[in-house]
């Protein structure tokens, strides 16, 4: 273990070698200037020193002479440390004050345990010599001002880094990104000529921008260089670096206004995820060819550009994105808008409709109420005293007259049923529904057996499943009163007439239907079969008035169903009705 004595104003690089040379066992003792290690000197004696050669108020050589004054001090190792864009200077400067080692910032650790061995192992021979006072002062000299011609070429690559990131992290529209960037890196990297060519894939249109010394950045685009050398490195996404060319621009794919080409820099602007082009710089200033620290910063500069151009891109498009959405939003409240208008427009024509609707309904019923009920007292008049002159005066009448007496007498009833019939109907359209659960089976057991037979042969009925329902009692008994007493009335001509009753439940409705095997109907009549006053068959064939049949459509239509007929002639007919299933 050895005692170590380390001189840095620099916080980081004291703490870097303390923390490596801890690790090999060794006693560190830090000092951030020259005076403070000399104080620490004074009391104890180290054996080695590593010292920054730049330091503020005293420098590494000024700290060495003062310190060398101590005869057993001048017999210490020491190891300078410093900067390796100064190393060629620092090795001079080592090579005059009698210093064997230097360890370059930044160094890996294994370096530096190797450096700290090599001066800490044993001697071959004693320390070289320092030489005098005015040597070491040239060669400070010149170390000074290699640190002022960095400090020259350096600063201005800072300054500019500063600003392309200020701008970078502010910059929106892409076309002025690549702008600044093409200016920003030629500064940087120190090249007489920045070309940025960006292009999409699968996009014919292009970003070329081109940025010369002393010239501003300007868009170019017509230009597209055209060399293989550019193909490679979109292809293996690494920078490539060239030197000694011919000079003729056309040789590296350019116009020969870019001539003389002499050497050249190109490094893939891209992100992790695309290539979006490259940044080529032709001509280093001050040099005959780009150094591989060129080379490495325009690659970094041209992932950065790379990663903050596909951000802008992203924002673009999301921007894009959402103008159209926004127009879109408008679009549809618009529509909406226009929408709402015609729903509006539409209501109220409907409203108005049904109103005019209503009220021709209105006086339609009153109109057909007033009609029947005027003509009832004539009908009964006609009635009556055809009646009471076929009773009192027959003996005076001839047969004739007798005859069309009952015929007018028969006429007068016809019309005073079919009077009633209107009435009925015209009632239906004013009646309120009385919505109940119905049990539909025992309905029509009901209605069967209070209906009268007609003469003839007594109809045998059969009942399948009658499932039960939800409606207005009264109208539905209506309904099965007229359709029993329609398969009663067609089937009596049949030796064994037979009537069906049953129902089905299906997914939204009730099904019902009511089957004869009477005379039938040609189905090409169905049409009329559902309309008031008309009839199939003349009222010699069959009595009735006609109405029955649209009282039932119009009763099952108020429900919210519909009523429809299937027949042959001579092979009966069978009725149907719906009613809405209602949970109950």
């Amino acid at each position: 273990m050895a005692k170590i004595l380390i001189v840095d104003d620099d916080a980081t690089a004291r703490a870097l070698l303390t923390t490596v040379l801890k690790y090999a066992g060794h006693e560190l003792h830090e000092a951030q200037n020259g005076e403070v290690a000399l104080r620490w000197l004074s009391r104890s004696t180290p054996d080695l020193i590593i010292v920054d050669l730049l330091m503020p108020r005293m420098d590494g050589l000024e700290f060495l002479r003062h310190a060398r004054e101590d005869r057993l001090i001048a017999t210490i190792p020491v190891v300078f440390y410093t900067a390796s864009y100064l190393q060629s200077e620092a090795q001079r400067m080592a090579a005059v004050c009698g210093v064997q080692h230097i360890i370059t910032k930044p160094a890996e650790p294994e370096q530096i345990y190797a450096i700290v061995n090599a001066a800490l192992g044993p001697k071959q021979m004693p320390l070289p010599a320092p030489a005098d006072f005015e040597t070491q002062d040239r060669s400070r000299a010149r170390l000074t001002a290699a640190l002022s011609q960095k400090a020259a070429l350096v600063v201005p690559r800072l300054e500019a880094l500063v600003a392309l990131g200020l701008r970078l992290a502010s910059e929106r529209d892409p076309e002025r990104l690549l702008s600044d960037f093409c200016n920003a890196a030629r500064t940087i990297v120190g090249a007489q000529t920045a070309i940025v060519m960006i292009r999409h894939s699968g996009e014919s249109s292009h970003y070329v921008f081109v940025s010369k010394a002393q010239q501003g950045s300007v868009a170019a685009p017509t230009l597209q260089p055209k060399d293989a050398l550019y193909d490679e490195v979109l292809t293996s996404r690494r920078t490539l670096r060239k030197s000694g060319l011919p000079g003729d621009a056309a040789a590296a794919g350019l116009p020969r206004e870019y001539s003389p080409v002499s050497s050249l820099v190109c490094a893939p602007v891209q992100s992790p995820q695309r290539v979006y082009g490259y940044v080529l710089l032709l001509n280093r200033i001050d040099a005959d060819e780009f150094s591989a620290d060129d080379e490495s910063l325009a690659h970094i500069l041209a992932a950065q550009v790379g990663r903050i151009y596909e951000n802008g891109s992203l924002y673009r498009d999301v921007k894009r994105y959402a103008e159209r959405l926004e127009a879109e939003v408008a679009e549809r409240k618009q529509a909406q808008d226009r929408i709402r208008t015609l729903n509006e427009e539409l209501e109220r024509r409907i409203q108005e409709r049904t109103a005019q609707l209503q009220q021709a309904n209105a006086e339609l019923e009153a109109f057909g109420y007033t009609v029947s009920h005027d003509l009832r007292a004539p009908l009964r008049a006609l009635n009556c005293y055809s009646s009471l002159l076929l009773e009192t005066e027959a003996a005076g009448l001839s047969d004739t007259g007798k005859r069309y007496l009952k015929t007018c007498t028969k006429s007068a009833e016809r019309m005073a049923s079919m009077v009633d019939d209107l009435l009925a109907f015209s009632r239906l359209g004013r009646q309120a529904l009385t919505l109940a659960p119905l049990d539909m089976l025992a309905l029509v057991h009901e209605v069967w057996d209070e209906d009268l037979q007609p003469g003839g042969p007594l109809a045998q009925l059969r009942l399948g499943d009658v499932p039960p329902a939800v409606g207005d009692r009264a109208l539905l008994r209506e309904v099965w009163a007229n359709l029993i007493a329609n398969a009663r009335k067609y089937s009596a001509k049949n030796p064994h007439p037979v009537i069906l009753i049953e129902g089905k439940e299906l997914t939204h409705e009730l099904k019902y239907s009511i089957q004869d095997n009477g005379v039938g109907f040609d189905m090409a009549h169905a049409p009329r079969l559902f309309r008031v006053f008309e009839r199939l068959h003349s009222p010699q064939e069959f009595e009735g008035s006609g109405a029955g049949l649209a009282i039932v459509e119009r009763i099952v239509r108020r429900h919210g169903g519909r009523a429809w007929a299937q027949s042959e002639p001579g092979k009966g007919a069978t009725f149907f009705f719906t009613l809405p299933k209602v949970a109950t």
